[in-house]
Parts: C-alpha cells; structure tokens; sequence
C-alpha cells in the first residue's frame, strides 16, 4: 500500500506546487512521480506473479511456471502479460492529474477485468 501511497502523494504535489497550466511537465516532481509510479508497478506485478500465483519459480521444466498446472501454459504467460499491463493502467488510475479524465472510465474496467483475472489464478493456486 505504501507504493501506491507514494503515487498519489507525488500526483497530488505535483499538480498543487505546478498547477493544472504549467509550462516544463518534465520538472523535478513529474520525475519523481514516475519514478514512484514505475516502482509501484513493477512490485505490485512481481508480488502478484510470485506470491499470490505461486508462479515465477525459477528451474521449473514449464518456463518457470509451478510444476502443476490446470490450464495450458499460453494462459499463464498471457496472464502474466496482461497483469503488468493492467497494473500500469491502475497506476495511471489513481494519478488522476497525469491524464485526462475521460480514461477514468476505461481504467477502472481495465482494473475489474485484472482483479478478476488474479482471483481466478489465486483460487487456482489454492484449489
């Protein structure tokens, strides 16, 4: 939770100390917001693949996939895939000064479909 955190107390200083009209988007606080937003995303990815599916296990036959598998192994790898994506869709989601709001719509049912998409897998993992 604290990355995220970090992401949104960064979003928000960014856009209270530059305002909505500023000229130099790229200055010392849009860098750091990236930076957290990057951090955040990758860790939140890695911890959904290792730790909640039990997938990344290096030395595995199956592409460092877990030894037992209940679906075909393109779903694991595209779920893998998929969930990175969706991370950064639900980064730029709780960055709302970052981005129009018109993506707020579309983010929020990239994030459904993600959720959706780790529950399956973790009850798989757990089944």
């Amino acid at each position: 939770y604290f990355s995220a955190i970090m992401v949104v107390v960064s979003d928000t200083l960014d856009y209270t100390l530059n305002g909505p009209d500023y000229i130099n988007i790229w200055g010392g606080l849009h860098y750091f917001w990236l930076a957290c937003a990057i951090i955040k995303t990758v860790y939140c990815a890695v911890w959904d693949v290792t730790m909640d599916w039990g997938l990344g296990q290096w030395g595995q036959k199956k592409m460092f996939l877990r030894p037992m598998l209940t679906m075909p192994r393109w779903v694991y790898i595209w779920c893998i895939g998929s969930n990175a994506c969706a991370r950064v869709a639900w980064t730029l989601a709780i960055s709302p000064h970052q981005f129009p709001e018109s993506w707020s719509v579309a983010l929020q049912t990239i994030e459904i479909l993600r959720r959706i998409q780790w529950l399956v897998l973790r009850v798989e993992k757990e089944w």
